[in-house]
């Protein structure tokens, strides 16, 4: 069945249809038929212009003028889709401008705001004065003084931090004191602090007290709201008149367990009367550290003096400004001892006469030193402290050129006496050592005798320590009859190193 055009209805030939004259020709006539002329068009024109249209309204349909106006008030028109255009745009702009006024006067508001009531970092003229005053030196210049102990924490929020993270029951407390700070009197100071009471009772006390350094008397206290995370408090104190030194107590009562925490912990003298708050610093902290480490090299300068003297005492010659590895070299320059202890037994008596053929000056060895002895000293028999450990004397009839003596002589025969020179006049005389220490690095003899004299002999010109030594009992006999005595207390003995 053939198919037809929607309006006309003019009939579509198939493909497989033959078309004839006749069917073409009923087709253009149904076209000419259906074509407005122009003069129906003209007609038509003026019956509609004879028409009675309506202007159209809010409330009935009809013709209207178009307007490009954007701030016009009419209700008669049709805004144009410029219109809308630059209506939407003067929307935004408008919008915008006002967004960006409200901005600059809230900026400027809060500008206004924070310069009345808050000191730039440029403009804090009081620094803090608390040392250590948020835990970053553990808890140096802070003393735990309560049933609860105060530790040192860390972490990304705060940084360090005082805390007590046990329970502590209303009747204890947790006491961490500061040490005393000075203060004007009649002076107004900020207190600010950093608290951490999340894990507290509605009616638990997380507090810091300003305490006057004399007599323990409460000034005045930051107090921390309970059941809060990390928040900042701060007051403005004032220094009772008479008052020069405070200390902060931080107290922690009445909590469960948790972090009961105290940071950045700041006091500082406020300059004006503005009282305005100030940024939180760490002047203290910062002059802690550097006495920390004046401390330490403090105790290094004195650990390398005594190094240093204890080197110079074993012979060798160190100095300070000597590095540590050249001291490392001197110590092992320093020549080590070996201990020795002898048990001499010496009881030697001897008559001389005027006129007899013995030798005028007899020897008797009490012991014998090798090279690079540094210290001799004699022990008594301490199961008789009646006898001296050394003994020389001589009888009546010596004159004064008859001496027993005790002498430590050195490699090259060269003599250094280490007792007095008992000289003759017709008395006993004798020399009772009690204690004897031959101190070779010092070069300095001392001895005590039984009659508690002492003697600080020093060395004899010339005296060769370096080599070996040995003490001698030396018993000189020139004129008259004389008996000598040497005697080495059985039981006493010499130490060498």
């Amino acid at each position: 069945m053939p198919q037809e055009t929607d309006r006309l209805q003019l009939p579509l030939p198939l493909g497989n249809e033959t078309v004839t004259r006749e069917s073409i020709n009923g087709i253009f006539e149904k076209i000419d038929a259906g074509v407005a002329t122009q003069a129906d068009l003209d007609a038509l024109r003026e019956t509609v212009s004879k028409m009675d249209i309506p202007d159209a309204s809010l409330t009935q349909k009809g013709k209207v003028q178009l307007s490009n106006k954007t701030d016009g008030t009419s209700e008669l028109v049709a805004a144009t889709e410029k219109a809308v255009r630059d209506a939407s745009r003067a929307t935004v702009n408008a919008a915008a401008t006002d967004a960006t006024s409200k901005a600059n006067a809230a900026e400027l508001n809060t500008k206004n705001y924070a310069d009345a009531n808050f000191c730039k970092p440029s403009e804090v003229m009081s620094s803090n004065l608390i040392k250590n005053s948020s835990g970053m030196l553990n808890l140096d210049y802070w003393k735990n003084s309560g049933q609860a102990t105060f530790l040192r924490f860390q972490n990304q929020t705060v940084g360090a931090f005082f805390a007590v993270n046990s329970s502590v029951s209303p009747t204890n407390y947790g006491v961490l004191d500061n040490e005393p700070v000075g203060v004007s009197p009649g002076g107004r100071y900020l207190l600010q602090a950093v608290f951490h009471t999340r894990e507290t009772y509605y009616n638990s006390a997380v507090l810091i007290e300003v305490k006057n350094a004399s007599d323990n008397v409460t000034i005045n206290s930051l107090v921390a709201d309970n059941q809060k995370w990390w928040h900042r408090k701060a007051q403005v104190i004032t220094i009772p008149t008479g008052v020069t030194a405070i200390y902060l107590r931080l107290v922690v009562n009445n909590v469960p367990v948790g972090t009961h925490g105290f940071a950045r912990i700041k006091l500082s003298e406020v300059m004006d009367d503005a009282g305005k708050d100030m940024p939180y610093s760490v002047e203290m902290d910062t002059r802690a550290l550097y006495e920390g480490i004046d401390s330490v090299k403090q105790s290094g300068v004195d650990a390398k003096q005594g190094i240093v003297n204890a080197i110079n005492a074993k012979g060798v010659n160190a100095s300070i400004s000597d590095t540590w590895v050249t001291l490392t070299t001197k110590l092992g320059q320093i020549q080590q001892g070996h201990y020795r202890r002898l048990l001499p037994n010496i009881n030697y008596r001897a008559e001389h006469g005027r006129n007899d053929n013995k030798p005028p000056v007899t020897y008797i060895d009490i012991a014998d030193f090798p090279a690079g002895t540094k210290v001799i000293q004699l022990t008594r028999n301490y199961t008789d402290f009646g006898s001296p450990g050394i003994q020389v004397s001589h009888g009546s009839g010596a004159t004064a050129y008859d001496k027993p003596l005790i002498v430590l002589e050195d490699q090259w025969g060269l003599e250094w006496i280490i007792n007095y020179q008992v000289n003759g006049s017709n008395a006993t005389r004798f020399d009772s050592f009690s204690a004897l220490n031959i101190d070779l690095v010092a070069n300095v003899a001392l001895v005590t005798l039984s009659t508690t004299e002492n003697l600080s002999l020093n060395l004899r010109p010339g005296f060769d320590v370096t080599g070996p030594l040995k003490l001698r009992f030396k018993l000189i006999k020139i004129d008259g009859f004389l008996t000598f005595t040497a005697i080495f207390n059985n039981g006493s003995s010499i130490i060498s190193i």
